[in-house]
């Protein structure tokens, strides 16, 4: 398997600590979320801290297994020229960050949803919320 894939051990992660963990976690299939890997092409990932170096929470506690949009913007470069923000991607689950090419895209959620965990200076609603600014949105409601 790590031949195959090419997997090696890094400062934050080992194969055979790796394994151990997943050996131990009964409840493994949780962390199985499907996602959009390329245009059309949706795939299962594993988001775990066991097979992902640094899972991005802040942003996939808001996608993953919810009722969301994710807008994912890409800078053109090498891979379609012009205009520099010319690459686009909608998805209901979270995206690759490589969905079109190397370099990544920004991932933009619609809809934001409160933490899990409680926080102490947390005044706002537990809801979800638009993820649009409110001077957008009343501009939007306006017209």
């Amino acid at each position: 398997f790590a031949e195959r894939y090419d997997l090696r051990d890094n400062r934050d992660w080992s194969l055979a600590k790796a394994r151990l963990a997943l050996r131990a976690d009964a409840d493994w299939e949780h962390a199985l979320i499907p996602v959009a890997y390329r245009p059309f092409d949706d795939r299962w990932g594993y988001f775990s801290d066991v097979a992902m170096d640094y899972p991005r929470r802040e942003l996939l506690q808001h996608v993953a297994g919810r009722d969301n949009l994710c807008l994912g913007v890409g800078r053109a470069g090498m891979a379609v020229n012009e205009p520099m923000w010319s690459l686009q991607a909608i998805s209901h689950a979270p995206m690759d960050a490589n969905i079109y090419r190397r370099g990544g895209v920004n991932i933009f959620p619609l809809w934001l949803y409160p933490s899990e965990a409680t926080d102490l200076l947390e005044t706002g609603t537990r809801e979800k919320r638009p993820n649009l600014a409110p001077a957008f949105l009343a501009d939007l409601k306006a017209k």
